[in-house]
């Protein structure tokens, strides 16, 4: 949970994968590929958010964002090791900037992760 009155902390999921990951990231990341996905409940449109897998922080272009008008917006992050290991992951995101007249905790609640095996 990320609270919108205490910018800059960081929250974390812990995630189980037990793959191998590619050495690269599968870039452009699409729907059909391999990534892992993430769903932000409350988060608007002038949120601003920093993401991490361990500790490391995921380039904006290692990330596809999802946002459209009839379901919830979500983000998918290619894979490559590192920053993914096999094993224990750790989704981390931080508030950096809450969108203004917005009320409401952002909280994530559902994690998945899509590994295509020709893609290793």
């Amino acid at each position: 949970m990320l609270s919108r009155h205490e910018p800059n902390q960081r929250g974390e999921f812990r995630c189980r994968i037990c793959e191998d990951f590619p050495v690269h990231p599968t870039l452009p990341v699409s729907d059909d590929g391999s990534g892992l996905t993430f769903y932000p409940k409350g988060l608007s449109e002038g949120d601003v958010l920093a993401i991490d897998i361990n500790g490391t922080a995921i380039p904006a272009e290692h990330m596809q964002w999802n946002r459209h008008d009839d379901r919830a917006p979500f983000c998918t992050i290619a894979p490559s090791d590192p920053p993914f290991v096999f094993g224990d992951n750790y989704l981390g995101v931080k508030l950096i900037q809450p969108a203004e007249k917005v009320d409401g905790d952002i909280t994530i609640e559902r994690v998945e992760c899509l590994f295509r095996a020709d893609q290793a």
